[in-house]
C-alpha cells in the first residue's frame, strides 16, 4: 500500500463497529404478498372463472323462466350468487342440513350435486301453494305431498341448467330419482367441484347451489391442457421464460486484505493494490459464480467489459 498521507479517526472506527453489529433493516417486499389457500383447487384461470361467471349468469336466466312457468306464469328472477372451487371433501362439511340430489349425464355417471337448505325448501313449496311460509316452517321436514312439490322445483331447475349445458355442447343433465335430506358425500374426497349458488331478490330465503364436476366444466371454461410436454420440452419452455428475465451482476476488479488500522488512514491520492495483475482478466460475476472473463475498456464516455472467456457456471445443466 502506497500513502499520501496518514490519519487516525477514533470516532469512524467505532462507526464501522457499531454498524457491524447492527441488524439489518427488514425490506418491504415490492408486490404485495397474498396468501394462497391450499384448500380449494385452483383449477381454473382468471380468465376461465370469467368464463363460467357468464355461464352461471346464464342458467340463472334460464332457470328464472321454467320456475316463472312452474309458478303458473308468476315472474320470479333468479340471480347467479357466486362460485367457488372446491374439493368433495369440504362440501361434506358444509354447515347445516340440506335436501340433496344427485346429479347425473346422459350416461347415468354423477356429475354433480344440487342441494337447497331446508329453509329455502320450505319457501319454495309454500311458493308453490301461493302461501306465505310460516315461522314454523323454517327448518321442519316436508310432508309427502310437499317432498313431491319440491321435486317439481328441483326438476325445473335441473331442466333449465340442462338446456344451457346442450347449448354449450356438454353432455345434458339428470336428476336422480330421490332427493336425501344431509349433507353431500361423495366416495372420493379429492374430486374437484365448482359450487354455483343461485339466489332471489324478491325473496332472500329462496335458492339453491348447483355442485357441478370441474373436469365437465372444464371444456366450457375454455380449459385446454394439451397433451403432456415431455422433460425437454418443459426445460426448453423453462429456458425461454428465464431468457427474459434481468440479471444483475459485478464486474471484479480485484480483492485486497487491508489491516483497519491502514483502512482508517487511507487519503485521496492513496494507491491500494489488489490480488489481480494488470494483464489479468476481469471476472464477470452473477449470484457468487464466475460466469464470463473480459478486459476493462471504455464505451461511449462508460467503463465496459471486452468479453474474453466464457465461464460454465459450477453445477449448470445448460
Amino acid at each position: 500500500m502506497i500513502h499520501a498521507g496518514h490519519h487516525s479517526d477514533r470516532g469512524l472506527l467505532r462507526t464501522i463497529l457499531q454498524a457491524g453489529g447492527q441488524q439489518p433493516r427488514p425490506v418491504a417486499p415490492a408486490v404485495e404478498a397474498l396468501d394462497f389457500d391450499f384448500a380449494v383447487p385452483h383449477r381454473f384461470s382468471r380468465a376461465e372463472l370469467a368464463t363460467l361467471a357468464s355461464f352461471h349468469a346464464e342458467i340463472a336466466e334460464k332457470m328464472s323462466a321454467t320456475m316463472s312457468a312452474l309458478l303458473g306464469g308468476r315472474a320470479i328472477t333468479l340471480t347467479h350468487e357466486g362460485r367457488t372451487e372446491c374439493y368433495a371433501s369440504a362440501l361434506a362439511k358444509a354447515d347445516g342440513e340440506s335436501y340433496v340430489i344427485n346429479l347425473l349425464d346422459d350416461a347415468q355417471k354423477l356429475c354433480g350435486y344440487m342441494s337447497i337448505t331446508l329453509i329455502s325448501a320450505a319457501g319454495w313449496v309454500a311458493r308453490l301453494l301461493g302461501r306465505v311460509m310460516a315461522p314454523s316452517d323454517a327448518g321442519r321436514d316436508l310432508s309427502q305431498l310437499e317432498m313431491v312439490l319440491l321435486m317439481d322445483v328441483i326438476t325445473s331447475a335441473v331442466t333449465a341448467a340442462s338446456l344451457v349445458f346442450e347449448k354449450n355442447r356438454l353432455r345434458p343433465l339428470r336428476r336422480s330419482d330421490q332427493a336425501r335430506k344431509g349433507r353431500i358425500q361423495h366416495a372420493t374426497g379429492s374430486d374437484e367441484f365448482v359450487a354455483m349458488s343461485f339466489g332471489c331478490p324478491q325473496s332472500p330465503t329462496l335458492g339453491f347451489d348447483l355442485c357441478i364436476s370441474s373436469a365437465l366444466l372444464a371444456a366450457v371454461a375454455g380449459e385446454n391442457r394439451g397433451a403432456a410436454r415431455s422433460p425437454e420440452q418443459l426445460r426448453q419452455e423453462l429456458l425461454a421464460h428465464l431468457e427474459n428475465l434481468p440479471v444483475k451482476g459485478d464486474v471484479i476488479l480485484g480483492t485486497s486484505a487491508v489491516a483497519m488500522s491502514d483502512m482508517l488512514s487511507l487519503q485521496p491520492g492513496d494507491v491500494l493494490l489488489v490480488d489481480k495483475k494488470a494483464h489479468e482478466p476481469l471476472e464477470f460475476v452473477v449470484n457468487g459464480q464466475t460466469l464470463l472473463q473480459g478486459h476493462l475498456c471504455s464505451c461511449q464516455g462508460r467503463y465496459a467489459l471486452e468479453i474474453c472467456e466464457k465461464t460454465k457456471a459450477k453445477g449448470s445443466a445448460i
